[in-house]
């Protein structure tokens, strides 16, 4: 067991921790020293009971969790013969000391039962001690039971009293700063608790400083962008890092992933996380814009407070209305361009060079700037994932690193085939009056390079994850799936319906229907290959997909449409 699932890590300032320091206060220290379980993760020893301090009136019963400058027993308290977890610290400096003194002070000011109950501070000898609620389970442990497909009203369920929670500290001027999943912990009935007050300060008064001194505090994962600022924090940054939790138990995977932490800081701040549904389809769409609301860049933008998203969760939770609402895909489309200029150069050129086409020409390539936007961010996601991968596994490491740049390499290709468009659109755009319009040469060839070059993308990664077992190569078989439907629709608008057919009859036929990370892929082909198959009078290539999907839907009124419109030519 570590010592997160105890009510308080070990430490702040452990490897898990962000204290990063941008100016120091000299004369902090008090008595340097190094004990013998003291260090880095890879080099100090284990601690042990012979660690313990001989506290009066608690008798150690084993080591909980260490970190770098705590350690955490379970001990029973004689007197009230009660089991505690007892957080034992020798603080080197005067930062330390108040720390402690600091987290005892919040956490023993607010009485609710979804936060952890501190009991006792005290001193004795050298060591400073803290005296909590014993909790046996934590939320990380949760994460490992739900799997990848979690029940999206359990979650819902387990978040909500975390809301009222946050707003109860808020309410008192507390805030916490570092919520994570580490942090919150469940008692034997289930119910989550908040825990780890060590980076908590008051909203109010004299206990601002840490921020004002330049010292950013928190988990990376879990940081709101102003919290990577090093600025003067609100409960809006709460809001933020609760709404991480809430995204990673949705989907299994935090909303950002960097392979440094300046890596992280900038996604954290300029990209827009995934929407939920695209990684988990079973998120009902209210819970994915509570969730996406929460993780808003500007807190201007997020929830006015704890107590409105509690509201919102429970009106959820209860089948009404939710307060909020998603961004649209234009809007979440159009955040992400405006980082990255060479995508958005060419969504803009891609507009000017299919001028006189049908409007549905239009709407396909902006879809297609939105496919390379997700493969990107796909793409480097998984490339991070590779950074904290153990030795063992570097051989699968450099495989899987080669699928991804063969995807990239052929996205790339896409990318040099738009440049002469692109400077001309930029062209006409910028000197209407030279009167440069060489765009109408690039229409149509235009558009039959970029669907070639996706389409050689899309084959490409395919092939290299066609027997996919690691999770990065699945997620990336999953990714290439996605464009290969989208093949499918664009050579359907443009009345390729054979092209389109293909495409739709071979992810029918090769998709696991019971996938569920490909599910909408493998449904949509067979729809596909039913409307199609009966817009060319092929009944018997439309009867045979429409059977399998009513294998898999078939009570829904679309597939009964669908049903009544074959039998309909099949008469007389």
């Amino acid at each position: 067991m570590n010592d997160s699932q105890l009510g308080m890590s070990p430490d702040a300032t452990d490897s898990k921790v962000v204290a990063t320091r941008l100016s120091t206060r000299p004369g902090s220290e008090l008595r340097p020293r190094k004990r013998t379980w003291q260090g880095s993760d890879e080099s100090r020893p284990r601690a042990s009971l012979a660690d313990w301090p001989d506290l009066p009136g608690y008798e150690p019963l084993c080591v909980l969790g260490q970190g770098g400058m705590a350690l955490v027993f379970e001990a029973r308290q004689i007197k009230l013969d009660r089991i505690v977890a007892v957080k034992v610290a020798w603080p080197d400096s005067i930062e330390l000391r108040a720390r402690m003194i600091r987290e005892a002070k919040l956490a023993a000011a607010i009485h609710h039962p979804n936060i952890v109950e501190v009991y006792d501070l005290g001193e004795h000898g050298d060591a400073m001690y803290l005296v909590m609620e014993r909790l046996r389970g934590s939320l990380d442990e949760l994460q490992v039971q739900v799997g990848k497909q979690p029940d999206p009203w359990k979650v819902a369920t387990m978040i909500t009293p975390l809301a009222r929670a946050l707003a109860e500290l808020h309410h008192a001027g507390i805030l916490h700063r570092d919520l994570k999943p580490a942090n919150i912990l469940l008692d034997d009935a289930g119910q989550p608790k908040i825990a780890d007050f060590g980076l908590a300060r008051s909203l109010v008064g004299q206990a601002t400083t840490l921020t004002r001194n330049g010292v950013i505090v928190g988990t990376y994962q879990y940081m709101s962008p102003e919290q990577f600022e090093g600025s003067d924090l609100g409960p809006a940054s709460d809001i933020y890092s609760l709404g991480t939790i809430l995204y990673e138990l949705l989907t299994g995977v935090p909303p950002f992933r960097g392979a440094n932490p300046l890596d992280l800081m900038f996604r954290v701040k300029h990209w827009e996380p995934i929407p939920p549904r695209k990684l988990n389809p079973l998120i009902p769409a209210d819970l994915e814009a509570i969730c996406l609301t929460c993780l808003e860049k500007k807190p201007a933008r997020r929830y006015p407070n704890a107590d409105a998203l509690a509201e919102d969760l429970d009106r959820f939770l209860n089948s009404k209305s939710v307060q909020v609402r998603a961004t649209s895909p234009l809007v979440r489309l159009w955040r992400n361009l405006k980082q990255r200029p060479l995508c958005l150069a060419l969504s803009s050129g891609g507009v000017f060079v299919l001028i006189g086409l049908t409007t549905a020409s239009i709407i396909q390539t902006v879809l297609l700037s939105q496919t390379l936007l997700q493969s990107e961010d796909r793409i480097r996601r998984l490339e991070a994932e590779t950074f904290v991968q153990t030795e063992h596994q570097e051989e699968q490491r450099r495989q899987d690193q080669e699928r991804l740049d063969q995807l990239g390499k052929s996205l790339d290709l896409l990318i040099q085939a738009t440049k002469p468009a692109l400077f001309a659109a930029r062209q006409q755009a910028f000197f209407p009056q030279n009167r440069f319009r060489p765009l109408e040469t690039f229409e149509e060839p235009f558009l039959a390079t970029m669907l070639e070059k996706i389409h050689q993308a899309t084959d490409a990664a395919i092939e290299a994850t066609e027997n996919a077992t690691t999770r990065t190569a699945l997620s990336l078989r999953t990714e290439a799936w996605h464009c290969k439907a989208l093949l499918a629709m664009i050579s359907n608008k443009f009345g390729n319906l054979d092209t389109s057919l293909h495409h739709w009859v071979e992810t029918a036929e090769r998709l696991d229907p019971f996938d569920q990370a490909i599910s909408a892929e493998h449904l949509d082909a067979l729809t596909g290959a039913v409307v199609i198959g009966l817009h060319q009078n092929r009944l018997d290539l439309a009867k045979h997909y429409l059977e399998r999907l009513e294998a898999i839907q078939p009570n829904t009124p679309f597939v009964q449409d669908l049903r009544h419109r074959v039998e309909s030519r099949e008469q007389p």
